[in-house]
């Protein structure tokens, strides 16, 4: 039989995270960033518990189209770097179905980014520590690319930060990252959302909301759960 989930949910992932990020705990010159809107349900509580300031980084995979599932072709993150991925630069496939997956990528991004800021660029994290957070789905490949645009950015550290992880995302973040804490280790990235009880799609409204929330008065968070 298999083992009961660790976590109700991304809320409660990210009790558990920030308790082993407990030392990070009103840190001067430090911020939480969740990886896509899916994260920022875990960065939001791991923000609200080690009472630190909450941002985002977006990023898109690039899939690739034909029969059967789909491949992962490149990545494209919200600062415009575009990553394609060894196996497919060693392919046969064509430039043009590459800058179509680019161009749907871009459009996403666009969407988001008008809906979570109203298409403001993002805040500068210059000379910050980062704790960059996500729920366990972005694949090795995202996080690399959004690791390096923080660090092209000039953010002093990057503390790689998930409540699970697959081993794949792991080793391709170790090199990247001046931390990692990851609480729970898959073998298989599948097996990432069977880690939750409850894991639904985050919808980009929802994101928009917990970012608003998070950027009020702190008064106005008088007794809230945490």
């Amino acid at each position: 039989p298999m083992p009961d989930p660790p976590y109700l949910d991304r809320a409660d992932a990210g009790r558990s995270l920030a308790s082993a990020l407990e030392r990070y705990r009103r840190a001067p010159d430090t911020v939480v960033v969740a990886l896509g809107v899916e994260g920022l349900l875990v960065a939001e509580r791991v923000s609200r518990r080690l009472e630190l300031p909450l941002d985002i980084r977006l990023a898109a995979s690039l899939w690739g189209r034909g029969p059967g599932r789909r491949p992962q072709i490149g990545v494209l993150t919200e600062a415009g770097t575009l990553r394609v991925l060894r196996c497919v630069r060693s392919s046969q496939l064509p430039r043009r179905g590459l800058r179509a997956a680019a161009s749907r990528a871009r459009s996403y991004l666009y969407r988001v980014r008008l809906e979570l800021h109203g298409g403001a660029e993002p805040a500068s994290l210059a000379g910050q520590t980062v704790l960059l957070v996500g729920d366990g789905t972005p694949s090795g490949p995202v996080l690399a690319a959004v690791i390096g645009d923080l660090k092209a950015a000039g953010v002093r550290r990057v503390v790689f930060a998930e409540p699970v992880a697959s081993l794949a995302a792991v080793a391709r973040v170790r090199g990247a990252a001046d931390e990692t804490v990851v609480l729970r280790v898959v073998e298989d990235p599948a097996d990432v959302s069977w880690s939750y009880v409850f894991f639904p799609r985050v919808r980009v409204r929802r994101a928009a909301e917990l970012l608003l929330t998070s950027r009020r008065p702190k008064a106005a968070f008088a007794g809230a759960p945490a």
